[in-house]
């Protein structure tokens, strides 16, 4: 086994990458949908505290597992320490070739689509813009890990900051029973 890593990020840059990880582009969108499906808030307050849950088992499986193999390649080693050489070697190729290609594109795809809510975009120029997103975090990764903790941590933060906005607009504006949960109209009797 190689030699321990050497550590060039701190917790807070570590902290940030972790929630950066965990909390994606989606969630300015998807807790909508979701609530549009749920009948109550406290429904949709569980299912985020069953999902936060789930969440902290992942995260704290993964952080014992690193200090246990703390060696670049994270799911590589793991998976090498744990099953063979042949399942890590194509577990690698796997998140090469599909995993981490697709949900970049998604992402970037996503972040094109939120963007064109402020600026008139055509199709084409969402998935222009989508593939220079792409280009400029790959070429923020390739100048080195502190530089891109520094982006990461920056965007997380502001995506921190939006949710706590949001929180707080729930918390301190109320809730408007008013919504028509089942957007249905129904005959009335003549």
């Amino acid at each position: 086994m190689d030699k321990p890593s050497k550590r060039e990020i701190g917790l807070y840059g570590l902290t940030m990458i972790a929630i950066g990880s965990s909390i994606g582009s989606g969630i300015f969108k998807t807790p909508s949908e979701i609530a549009g499906y749920l009948p109550s808030e406290g429904l949709m307050l569980l299912v985020w505290a069953i999902g936060g849950l789930i969440a902290i088992c992942g995260a704290l499986t993964f952080a014992k597992i690193a200090a246990q193999f703390p060696y670049v390649g994270g799911f590589y080693v793991f998976l090498k320490e744990a099953y063979g050489g042949l399942p890590a070697f194509l577990f690698g190729w796997s998140m090469l070739v599909v995993i981490n290609t697709g949900s970049l594109a998604a992402l970037s795809l996503v972040f094109t689509s939120y963007l064109s809510s402020f600026i008139p975009l055509s199709d084409n120029a969402q998935v222009i813009i989508a593939i220079v997103t792409i280009a400029v975090l790959t070429a923020m990764n390739i100048f080195g890990v502190k530089f891109g903790n520094l982006f990461a941590s920056i965007f997380t933060s502001a995506k921190l900051l939006g949710i706590l906005f949001i929180v707080f607009l729930g918390l301190f504006f109320g809730i408007n029973h008013e919504v028509n949960y089942l957007n249905t109209s129904f005959p009335t009797a003549s």
